[in-house]
């Protein structure tokens, strides 16, 4: 393949499905891919291998929903694949094939794509657990638990509010981030 590594579209799309389905014993219900808009053309390529993998459902939205970038008026971009369980997403796969230029006001394709992938921990968590939202798994529930026991009044919102960022501070503090007036530790201390 030609992704910087030896592989791109069709490694990482089997690589992750079997993940989801083979490791994980999780039904993908459909797929999402990049239906080709204005100067970029219709992700073609994923769309096969995505049948290629027997994925039948594989639906295509326009660049609002399956394009990600460029961040900012310039740089690297390129169509995405979503993976679903039934409404959820479960893992976004992004290929950064084309580069956005404001000096030439297009979008070329790239001498070396790369690809940018990310899983969301809480909602795989929440399609395994079978619950109907990231704060009824786990990982959320014995705090709103803890919050709730403790609180004079009952407020769902705030109460996840809280959770999130005590779990921001968890993974701050995980990286040996210390509370201070500075930088990284203004941020723990707020």
């Amino acid at each position: 393949e030609s992704g910087k590594g030896g592989y791109f579209k069709k490694a990482t799309l089997t690589w992750t499905y079997e993940f989801l389905t083979k490791e994980l014993n999780l039904p993908v219900s459909y797929a999402s891919i990049f239906k080709g808009e204005n100067d970029v053309p219709r992700d073609n390529e994923s769309f096969g291998i995505l049948k290629d993998l027997g994925i039948k459902d594989v639906r295509e939205f326009a660049k609002k929903e399956n394009f990600w970038g460029p961040t900012g008026r310039f740089g690297p971009c390129g169509p995405t694949v979503e993976y679903y369980a039934d409404d959820t997403e479960l893992w976004n796969l992004v290929f950064n094939e084309y580069l956005c230029s404001t000096e030439k006001n297009k979008i070329e394709k790239m001498k070396n794509p790369g690809v940018d992938t990310g899983m969301g921990l809480e909602r795989l968590l929440m399609v395994l657990e079978n619950k109907k939202n990231i704060y009824e798994t786990e990982l959320f529930f014995p705090l709103m638990k803890f919050l709730a026991a403790r609180a004079v009044t009952f407020n769902l919102r705030l109460f996840r509010i809280i959770a999130d960022h005590i779990k921001g501070a968890v993974f701050i503090s995980g990286e040996g981030v210390k509370p201070s007036n500075l930088g990284q530790g203004y941020v723990l201390r707020r």
